[in-house]
């Protein structure tokens, strides 16, 4: 039988059986993939035992592995083969020693109240550094990106492009580079990564060059998640790398930090030495920040509506934010025109 039922961290299934799997199940590499638990707000995960018990009820029948007042951790589950998103917990009933079993409706939507989801308990203790890090207050996100950007050689300056024919051209790509570069400045990263991609006239006159990824990165339009990094100290660290080198060119690759940094979704154990260094923290905003303009991305540009433009959502909407989801996607495809 093929799962649709998946861990929440690793997105793999609780059980290696079935037909879509050519696998000796019994080998001890995949026995951690039956080792699972729940996780979920402990004020509303009662509402999803089939059972029906109460908070107290459940509460009192059921070990909270978790050490945190708001957050229920259950002991070891067992998997419903038969229905995958079905899983027990063992309890005890109220009052007696008779040991019994709680049944869940795990990954399904009651009410308004939280979802419980399952969880490998090896993913549990590879994760929880990471995900329960303080993604606001990063002490040493400055330190870190000035580390990224020190380990790096700027590229050669890219020489002053020819014009291209302009057959057929009209508007803006009739603009002598000069001027292109000037309205450049004044535009959010996204808006000139698509201005660059608009047409091979403006491809070879826009250039994408350091200074560009440097301002970008600098005035926060690039990377807007990074929106507590400590411009001024980096400003003063790049000019004393260059008054202390006796290159001309003594700069740092921006670009390559800046499509570093733009990446969407950091794997949890990356072998990219200048990803798996990054501060926990830095990594759960990055995770947290892709879901919130995911979000954004497909949902309220639906939901909005004439009563909500006053709106902190419609607000923000109207003044068209800097679109940190299109970033990794355009640079993907800066190869065809650079």
């Amino acid at each position: 039988m093929e799962s649709s039922c998946f861990c929440v961290i690793c997105g793999s299934p609780f059980s290696p059986e079935g037909e879509v799997y050519n696998l000796d199940v019994r080998a001890a590499r995949y026995k951690w993939m039956r080792n699972h638990r729940l996780l979920g707000s402990r004020q509303d995960v009662h509402h999803h035992n089939l059972a029906g018990l109460s908070a107290e009820e459940f509460h009192s029948a059921c070990y909270n592995a978790s050490d945190s007042a708001d957050v229920f951790l259950s002991a070891a589950t067992t998997w419903n083969a038969t229905n995958d998103q079905l899983f027990h917990i063992d309890e005890y009933l109220l009052g007696t020693d008779v040991p019994g079993r709680i049944t869940f409706n795990a990954m399904q939507q009651i009410g308004n109240y939280d979802t419980v989801f399952p969880l490998h308990e090896n993913c549990l203790q590879i994760s929880r550094r990471k995900f329960y890090t303080d993604p606001i207050n990063i002490p040493t996100l400055t330190g870190h990106v000035f580390g990224l950007l020190q380990d790096t050689s700027g590229s050669a300056p890219c020489p002053y492009p020819f014009s291209l024919p302009c057959q057929g051209s009209c508007g803006i790509d009739q603009l002598p580079v000069e001027l292109i570069d000037q309205i450049s400045i004044y535009l959010p990263a996204h808006s000139a990564l698509a201005l660059h991609q608009t047409s091979k006239t403006l491809a070879s006159k826009l250039i994408l060059d350091n200074n560009f990824w440097r301002r970008s990165i600098m005035s926060g339009t690039a990377l807007p998640y990074l929106w507590d990094l400590n411009t001024n100290e980096l400003e003063k660290l790049h000019r004393e790398r260059i008054g202390k080198s006796s290159r001309p060119d003594a700069t740092w690759d921006w670009k390559a930090i800046g499509q570093l940094l733009a990446t969407k979704y950091f794997a949890l154990n990356s072998s990219d030495p200048r990803t798996s260094s990054l501060p926990n923290g830095l990594w759960n905003r990055r995770r947290i920040w892709s879901i919130v303009e995911e979000a954004y991305r497909h949902d309220y540009p639906n939901k909005l509506d004439g009563d909500q433009i006053n709106s902190v959502v419609g607000e923000r909407k109207r003044c068209e934010p800097v679109l940190d989801w299109q970033l990794e996607e355009i640079m993907d495809d800066l190869g065809h025109y650079s």
